[in-house]
């Protein structure tokens, strides 16, 4: 069959698939089962990451609304901001000043909230990923004594160069 052909047959999905398991296959025989579902280190990276969706999504709304509070009066209502509050201040350069506190007002919330809330997620994220490569590492140095020790018991006495 030429490649075209494949290509148009329903089943060559099923025979290619037949032919080269992919990831869902399941173990040759005599191999232990993997874990299918997500490790601890995974599960702490996807509560960080949900932390800080939530932290951005809390510190833009404000700031965004406010910013666009601002530009809907300029374009809707000019003669109101243009509006002198003392001597020279109008009203368009106190909601300015305002739009400036309100920033800082959110960074320092944000800073807060990121210090309670996400720096103690990330912390338990760091230690899990240093206590997973501790082990990965020890079983890893476990396999290669025990590959060289294999080895050099194969060897002949001869080639040890005694």
């Amino acid at each position: 069959m030429s490649t075209w052909d494949e290509l148009w047959d329903p089943t060559y999905a099923a025979r290619a698939r037949q032919r080269r398991p992919g990831r869902h296959a399941a173990p040759p025989v005599g191999e232990p089962a993997r874990r299918t579902g997500p490790g601890p280190v995974t599960e702490a990276r996807h509560t960080v990451r949900r932390e800080v969706r939530r932290l951005h999504g809390q510190a833009l709304v404000p700031l965004f609304g406010g910013y666009l509070l601002l530009l809907f009066l300029c374009s809707a209502a000019p003669d109101l901001l243009g509006t002198a509050v003392v001597g020279g201040v109008t009203i368009g350069v106190v909601l300015l000043l305002g739009q400036f506190l309100l920033a800082f007002r959110v960074m320092r919330l944000f800073s807060r909230d990121a210090r309670t809330r996400l720096d103690p997620e990330a912390a338990r994220l760091r230690s899990l990923a240093e206590t997973a490569a501790a082990e990965s590492a020890t079983a890893s140095a476990e396999a290669a004594t025990a590959a060289s020790a294999a080895a050099s018991a194969a060897r002949p006495r001869s080639e040890v160069g005694w």
